[in-house]
């Protein structure tokens, strides 16, 4: 069983790029979630936005008052927004699933694509201690969320530098969300 590493934001942000793929890490500090939708507004709007350090492509669902469900989207669907959100300052992706080796080389070099276990919504939401909406409250789900959240659970799955050690290894990490990665010592 693999140790998980404890995450501190924003102090820990450095920390971050050192990591290897396969890394477990657990993250506490502020995130922002959002989905398409949410990003097509971001764009459109030409309003500026808090810098999104760190965005995790997610619908959070509430009730009364509190999120009870915060599963990852599957990033594929997301990396037409990779370029821009990086041109404004996000750093790292949080989603699930893989992602195609054009989505993978424009993040390396410039940012980090942290996997998410998917099929835990419940948990995740767990791991959310506070949130609000940021923008376009018309969205639901779909708004602009700042979360702030402990020890929440990702794998890194593409790292600042480099995918991994090889490029055999490069081609199954882009391909295929990590080899459907055991998330047990992470959780």
């Amino acid at each position: 069983m693999r140790n998980s590493k404890k995450v501190l934001l924003p102090t820990s942000y450095s920390l971050l790029t050192k990591l290897k793929v396969g890394d477990f890490i657990k993250i506490s500090g502020k995130i922002f979630a959002a989905r398409d939708q949410t990003l097509k507004r971001i764009f459109a709007s030409g309003r500026k936005f808090p810098k999104l350090k760190i965005l995790y492509f997610c619908g959070p669902l509430e009730r009364q008052g509190r999120i009870v469900s915060a599963g990852p989207t599957t990033t594929s669907r997301m990396e037409w927004a990779f370029e821009e959100l990086i041109k404004m300052g996000t750093k790292f992706f949080i989603g699930k699933g893989g992602i195609s080796p054009e989505a993978a080389k424009t993040i390396r070099g410039r940012a980090v694509y942290l996997e998410a276990p998917g099929g835990c919504g419940a948990l995740l939401a767990s791991k959310i201690k506070r949130s609000r909406i940021v923008a376009f409250p018309e969205l639901q789900a779909q708004a602009l969320v700042e979360m702030e959240v402990e020890d929440f659970p990702v794998v890194v799955a593409v790292v600042k530098e480099v995918a991994c050690g090889n490029e055999s290894e490069n081609k199954k990490i882009e391909g295929h969300a990590l080899g459907r990665k055991n998330f047990s010592p992470c959780l």
